[in-house]
């Protein structure tokens, strides 16, 4: 049965409609939680959830005659936060300069062919918007990060690095404000000489929870 939140809270009481036998008893209730597509804002706190007896009273004047369970002391547990759905892409080394330049290519593959095919299902839903591009390392431009233009599904962003940061030379992050995305960076030296070189590779794709312990890295997914 679905329920719809009022002022933020939601309340549900279940009803016991038959013997319990004696001893501890476990009740799980499953909860869903479910809205339409792009239609969640970023909570960053977390939704609480709290479990009691119901009727409760506090024990004073007439109500101490009328049967209820006392006040819950414990404190509402905190279950879960709504993030943006995000990309986060490493290129490790990107330059422009000195006869280098770097292509950089970004695509947003959340538009696919599996969905209802007979072998594959994807989970895929179509999302759309912009990358921020960040430079770490020497010539880093004012303007970091740098929007792309926003991105739709199934489309693709190139530029080249001497567009956007000309003599820089260090590894870029790009955070995309949609799933699925992919990069790909291509490094030319001398390109249209009989002395140019070339060579390319794929951006990392970063986890989004990286936590330091002591002296090892923990990523949550």
């Amino acid at each position: 049965m679905p329920f719809t939140a009022t002022s933020g809270a939601i309340n549900i009481v279940y009803a016991t409609t038959a013997a319990i036998s004696t001893g501890a008893t476990t009740f799980q209730i499953p909860v869903y939680l479910t809205v339409a597509g792009n239609a969640s804002v970023v909570q960053s706190t977390a939704m609480t959830v709290a479990v009691s007896y119901v009727p409760t009273a506090t024990v004073t004047g007439p109500t101490a005659l009328i049967p209820s369970f006392a006040v819950p002391a414990a404190a509402p547990v905190n279950t879960l936060t709504v993030g943006t759905c995000t990309t986060t892409l490493l290129f490790p080394y990107v330059v422009a300069g000195s006869g280098f330049d770097t292509g950089i290519a970004i695509t947003n593959t959340s538009n696919d062919l599996l969905k209802g095919t007979t072998t594959l299902s994807s989970a895929a839903t179509n999302q759309s918007g912009i990358c921020q591009l960040t430079f770490f390392g020497t010539g880093a431009p004012a303007t970091s990060p740098a929007p792309t233009a926003s991105i739709a599904a199934g489309g693709s962003y190139t530029t080249l690095l001497s567009t956007l940061a000309p003599g820089f030379a260090g590894y870029a992050i790009a955070n995309c404000q949609f799933l699925y995305a992919h990069g790909f960076a291509y490094i030319v030296y001398n390109f249209g000489t009989t002395s140019g070189t070339s060579m390319g590779y794929l951006a990392d794709i970063i986890t989004s929870g990286r936590t330091l312990i002591g002296n090892v890295e923990v990523n949550q997914q």
